[in-house]
C-alpha cells in the first residue's frame, strides 16, 4: 500500500480493467486500486461501523473476524507451494493487440475450466437447465476472457448445489516485475487466487467455517458492483471494448 501514484498509474495502464477488483497482499490483507487508477485503497469494511447495517445483517459481525484470519493463510500457503489447483484460478496478461476487448486478459487454468464444464453438465443432469435452450453462460467455458467478464462470471458462478465456489482475487508475486511478458517458461507475475480457498488440513478450519462467511462474500460482491468493477451495462453497451 506504499506504491507511488506514478507506479500505480503505470501498472493500471498496462493492466486496464483491474481497477476496483480486490488484491490480496502477501500479508493477507485485502485492498483495491481506486477508480482513478492512481492509488491503492485498503478494504476497511465500512459496513462494520454502520449500526443499521449490523442490525439488518447480524451474521456479518460473527463472520468478519474469522474471515480476516482465514484469508491471511492464503498467500502464505500459496507461496509455500500448496496445491495450486485448489487455490489458483489463473493469471492476468497485460492489454495486448488482437483481442476484441481493450482490457487485461484473464487466462483460466485448465482444471478450473474443466470444473466449470463439470458443473454445467451436472446442472443439465439434475434438470436445473434446459439442454435445448441456448445458454449465454457457456461463455464461462472459455479459458481466455477479458478480466471484467471473466471475474464477473466466476464471482457469480454457482455449482449444481447452489454454492458459490469462487471469489477471484488478484495477487502479485513478490519480487516479480509485473511488466514482464508471460512466456511458456516464465510464470506471469499477476496471479488470480480463490479467496474462498481454505486449508482443509488446518485444525482451525471446521466444516462449518469452510462453508460459512457467505454474508461477508455477499458484501464483497456488492462492493465490487458499487465501485463499478463489475458493470454489466458497460459490457452490453460497449461489447467490443471491455467484454
Amino acid at each position: 500500500m506504499q506504491d507511488s501514484s506514478a507506479s500505480v498509474a503505470r501498472f493500471v495502464h498496462q493492466y486496464q480493467g483491474i481497477e476496483g477488483f480486490y488484491f490480496l497482499n502477501k500479508a493477507g490483507e485485502l485492498g483495491y486500486i481506486a477508480s482513478d487508477g492512481k492509488r491503492p485503497v485498503k478494504e476497511n469494511f465500512a459496513q462494520s461501523q454502520n449500526k443499521d447495517f449490523l442490525l439488518a445483517y447480524p451474521q456479518f459481525a460473527l463472520e468478519i473476524e474469522p474471515f480476516l484470519q482465514a484469508i491471511k493463510e492464503i498467500p502464505r500457503a500459496y507461496l509455500a507451494g500448496a496445491d495450486e489447483s485448489e487455490m489458483e484460478l489463473g493469471y492476468i496478461l497485460p492489454v495486448t493487440e488482437g483481442k476484441t476487448w481493450l482490457s487485461a486478459t484473464l487466462i483460466l487454468n485448465k482444471d478450473i475450466v474443466d470444473e466449470l464444464e463439470r458443473d454445467e453438465k451436472l446442472m443439465y443432469t439434475k434438470g436445473l437447465k434446459d439442454p435445448f435452450q441456448i445458454d449465454p453462460e457457456t461463455e464461462k467455458m472459455k479459458g481466455i476472457r477479458s478480466v471484467q467478464q471473466g471475474f464477473d462470471d466466476l464471482l457469480h458462478h454457482k455449482d449444481a448445489f447452489g454454492i458459490y465456489k469462487y471469489f477471484p482475487v488478484l495477487f502479485k508475486l513478490p519480487g516479480k516485475d509485473a511488466d514482464i511478458t508471460h512466456t511458456g517458461t516464465e510464470k506471469a507475475p499477476l496471479r488470480v487466487l480463490n479467496l474462498k480457498w481454505r486449508n482443509s488440513q488446518s485444525d482451525d478450519n471446521s466444516a462449518e467455517q469452510m462453508s460459512g462467511q457467505e454474508t461477508v462474500f455477499a458484501i464483497l460482491r456488492a462492493n465490487l458492483i458499487a465501485r463499478g468493477a463489475i458493470a454489466r451495462d458497460k459490457r452490453l453497451q460497449n461489447k467490443f471494448a471491455i467484454s
